[in-house]
């Protein structure tokens, strides 16, 4: 949000790196893109010993809704840098009902969709409204499902021979004594916004974490001082102070 908030007040710039975990010796060239959906059902309350009488929206939810959802044909192509090379589904909460002796008249489940480079959210998003249209109960009666967005944002890849790219290779190669990697990276940053909204050739580069979103998430020191001697000088080669 802060990003996109400065990008609106007219941040511009000619590349960006944005400090998320890669490895002092590698670069991430781009990210998947996102759709932060949460999805709604609504039945009827009834007796929870005369489940027949209701319409049960935890029902619809795990048994319809979201088998639906994620069996969603999509058309994408890998790309090997990637590290994950397809979309992915997560489904980070579930909640609804009013008690255990109820039928469920509601049901929320916000969802996590992650995409590749080639898939446009506004495309994909319209495909999964429609893969749940239509609806029903197994009484018959419509079974209506509100997908609301909570965020979208693009995948993205920067090229290879871009300044940004070349500039963070040159002082890994200079500085570390090793030839750069590139990946892309699984998640979504800032990057994403950079990239699509302020058309900003951007890339991830910081110490390595294999512990994100992990109790006793950790950088190694050593990591974090090669990474800080390989940004220092990027930032100078960037900026034309020295070669």
């Amino acid at each position: 949000m802060g990003t996109r908030a400065a990008l609106e007040r007219g941040l511009s710039a000619d590349l960006a790196v944005v400090g998320e975990w890669s490895g002092a010796h590698r670069i991430g060239l781009g990210y998947r893109g996102a759709l932060w959906l949460a999805v709604e059902t609504c039945g009827r309350t009834a007796h929870g010993s005369r489940p027949m009488r209701g319409l049960n929206a935890i029902d619809l939810m795990t048994e319809q809704v979201l088998p639906r959802l994620k069996s969603t044909p999509m058309t994408f192509e890998r790309n090997p840098v990637f590290m994950i090379q397809e979309p992915t589904w997560s489904v980070g909460t579930i909640e609804g009902g009013v008690g255990t002796n109820v039928v469920a008249d509601r049901c929320r489940a916000p969802t996590d969709l992650r995409l590749v480079p080639g898939q446009d959210p506004a495309v994909v998003l319209e495909l999964l409204r429609e893969r749940v249209h239509g609806l029903t109960y197994p009484n018959g009666e419509p079974a209506p499902v509100e997908i609301t967005v909570m965020n979208a944002i693009g995948p993205f890849i920067t090229p290879l021979e871009h300044p940004v790219v070349a500039t963070l290779g040159t002082s890994i190669r200079d500085l570390l004594g090793v030839e750069p990697e590139y990946f892309g990276k699984t998640g979504v940053s800032d990057a994403n916004a950079l990239a699509h909204e302020g058309k900003i050739p951007s890339v991830a580069y910081g110490p390595g974490n294999p512990t994100g979103h992990e109790p006793n998430e950790y950088a190694e020191i050593t990591d974090v001082i090669r990474c800080t001697k390989v940004l220092a000088v990027s930032a100078l080669r960037a900026c034309g102070a020295v070669r």
